[in-house]
């Protein structure tokens, strides 16, 4: 097992149940996690943890409704519309297919790149910033919906992003080549059903996003976007795969990630748009930064996603 070198402290406050929850994560020792602590330690030294709108990002597909996040997404798209009439959506929620949110998912980030060209009052900013980082949120929580339905459950984790304060752009650490050789699957063995993962807090898809999502046009259109350095975003990932087969090797596992992304590759064709062996690219999952503390083994589910949609209290980092 890893050594510990920290624990990850998160309080919640859940308005429909009227509770105070504490969640904590045993973090592991390596480069990343160190780089990982780095910022968190400044976070905490110049930031309220009061939640961003990033906090409130989660994706629970065997719980979530897709009719519910269709329906929020066609109130937020009334809003984006002011700004960028062009923008489309599936007026059925049972029009929804990964195709198609590939599509959309593309046609709002080429959206969000126009907005910088459009002169926005202050007195609007609010809205239409709102309008895009809920759209964004969304799709991906339905992408996980279709995923699930597409292969079913076995082959799709839940997810909630913890963060706080404002945007940490300022106090990032820029990923270097070794730590780069961590972005991998299985960098830290999974020893737990429930695991704490660096955040992504990049807007758009890395090359790995592609494959999973069998996505060629981002790249074919020069918008893949790897992830460069590391703030302080991290990602609650309950694997509700945990358990159920044997777990391939960390080596096994690697290298079932490099076949799909050069099948990806081969299959459509995009050998001239990309060096998928560019080390930028071929490292794309997030790596693992710990593991729920042992306090936690008994939380089902249903548990987690009290968490998902509880508000961010406060956070706390005990170095060990």
């Amino acid at each position: 097992m890893t050594n510990v070198i920290a624990q990850y402290v998160t309080y919640w406050a859940n308005d429909e149940t009227k509770t105070d929850y504490t969640l904590t994560f045993d973090i592991h020792d390596t480069s990343v996690c160190q780089s990982w602590i780095d910022v968190i330690k400044r976070k905490l030294s110049q930031s309220d943890v009061t939640p961003n709108q990033e906090n409130l990002h989660y994706s629970f597909p065997n719980m979530d409704n897709i009719e519910f996040l269709h329906n929020e997404i066609l109130g937020y798209i009334h809003s984006a519309r002011k700004f960028v009439p062009e923008l489309q959506w599936p007026s059925e929620y049972k029009e929804i297919t990964q195709s198609e949110l590939n599509y959309l998912h593309q046609e709002f980030h080429k959206a969000e790149d126009k907005l910088h060209l459009e002169r926005i009052s202050p007195k609007q900013l609010p809205e239409i910033t709102t309008a895009f980082e809920k759209i964004n949120f969304l799709i991906h929580s339905i992408e996980t919906i279709v995923r699930k339905e597409t292969f079913g459950d076995i082959s799709v984790n839940s997810y909630k992003m913890i963060n706080f304060g404002e945007w940490d752009g300022r106090l990032r650490n820029p990923i270097t080549d070794e730590q780069r050789l961590l972005f991998k699957p299985t960098a830290v063995t999974k020893q737990k059903q429930v695991r704490l993962m660096l955040g992504y807090a990049t807007i758009g898809k890395n090359l790995q996003h592609c494959a999973v999502d069998d996505d060629p046009q981002v790249v074919r259109d020069q918008m893949l976007s790897p992830q460069m350095d590391i703030g302080g975003e991290a990602l609650l990932v309950h694997n509700g795969n945990f358990g159920q087969h044997k777990l391939l090797t960390a080596e096994q596992e690697f290298q079932h990630h490099d076949n799909k992304i050069s099948q990806f590759i081969e299959r459509h064709d995009l050998g001239d748009y990309v060096d998928w062996k560019d080390p930028k690219h071929r490292y794309g999952c997030p790596p693992q930064l710990g593991v729920v503390s042992d306090e936690h083994d008994n939380w089902t589910l249903t548990d987690y996603y009290v968490i998902a949609k509880s508000k961010l209290l406060g956070v706390e980092l005990n170095e060990r």
